[in-house]
């Protein structure tokens, strides 16, 4: 009895010990999650996906109730008229998808509005990387009768942990997800060079008191980084992989890939080098203005409407000329008269 009373003491006093020092070196505990995942559903084949509905969301400052419009076939609604044409798909994380605004205040709203012979279709997902919206194109062109005229995925360069499902990426969703949801495929990278899909992941430990000790947090973080550590580093490589394969995908529909930057980091030249010599073509929509307050929501650091309309804008005036050439549908003229006709706002 006595031993077995020595080693709880023991126990507790190595926890608070451990407490103390993960806590001194600024380790934090996950606050208990009060996100709820709407309009979200798990996938096997995606991790997870959009569900048809329309959802109402409050913003956290309590200022702004939102609207989420999700349509059948899993995009979000443009307001495109059903009139038939040629589809232009955006896909991508939040940032396409629109997250903190309402259906008509989104980028790819602002483009239908300006490509009215275009069906422009939002397909981003939050939380989407690249191998994830990779894999949601190529489940759309064995569904669809008819390939996209153009695939715009916005990529930013935090899109190369999500791929690989990095430790620190299955953190965060255990943190900010209601589900603690990282049932996700990822990309790991063989001998040859090639990416092959793994997965989905296991859910993310959840040892008692997470929330309350940082100890639990800790030993979950050391757990996850010894399982996955074979795959650390390899997040540059397989990226370029998969925009590589995709834009082969695409070109065998008819289609083409043009990647999207919208943010900016020291990788960046080393990707458009990459785009260049594979014939990927590409917008460079960074601006030093995206960094500033005012271009961004007021309760999150996602971009507001004024730079999801100049997304649109330099989306519209970058692709006149490689939709002119796959599907001449817009006369010169009238892409001579919406370029010159261009907002100047700034950029992203």
């Amino acid at each position: 009895m006595a031993s077995v009373l020595r080693l709880t003491a023991l126990f507790f006093l190595t926890l608070v010990i451990c407490e103390i020092v993960f806590r001194s070196l600024g380790y934090t505990r996950p606050a208990p999650s009060q996100a709820k995942d709407q309009g979200i559903v798990l996938d096997n084949d995606l991790g997870w996906r959009t569900v048809p509905g329309k959802y109402l969301f409050t913003t956290p400052d309590g200022t702004q109730t939102i609207a989420t419009t999700i349509l059948s076939d899993g995009s979000r609604k443009t307001g495109h008229t059903g009139l038939s044409g040629p589809s232009i798909e955006l896909v991508g994380g939040s940032v396409l998808f629109g997250f903190g605004l309402a259906d008509e205040q989104t980028m790819a709203w602002k483009l239908q509005t300006e490509l009215p012979e275009y069906s422009i279709k939002n397909f981003g997902v939050n939380g989407y990387g690249t191998y994830q919206s990779y894999l949601a194109s190529l489940k759309r062109l064995r569904q669809q009768k008819k390939a996209p005229a153009m695939v715009f995925y916005g990529f930013g360069i935090f899109h190369e942990p999500r791929n690989i499902g990095h430790p620190e990426w299955q953190m965060q969703l255990s943190r900010y997800s209601s589900s603690r949801n990282n049932f996700m495929p990822y990309c790991q990278m063989n001998a040859d060079g090639a990416c092959s899909k793994i997965g989905p992941l296991w859910h993310y430990p959840g040892l008692p008191l997470r929330t309350t000790l940082t100890t639990s947090a800790v030993l979950e973080e050391i757990y996850v980084r010894a399982r996955d550590w074979p795959r650390l580093g390899t997040e540059t490589a397989a990226t370029l992989w998969i925009l590589k394969t995709w834009a082969q995908e695409l070109k065998q529909h008819e289609s083409q890939l043009m990647v999207f930057f919208f943010d900016k980091d020291s990788k960046q030249k080393h990707y458009k080098s990459f785009l260049e010599r594979e014939g990927i073509k590409y917008v460079d929509c960074y601006d030093n203005d995206f960094g500033k307050a005012q271009f961004k929501l007021s309760w999150d650091s996602h971009p507001n409407e004024i730079l999801n309309r100049s997304g649109a804008n330099v989306l519209r005036s970058e692709s006149y000329p490689n939709l002119q050439l796959a599907l001449p549908l817009l006369t010169i003229k009238t892409i001579r008269r919406r370029t010159d006709n261009l907002t100047q706002i700034p950029t992203f």
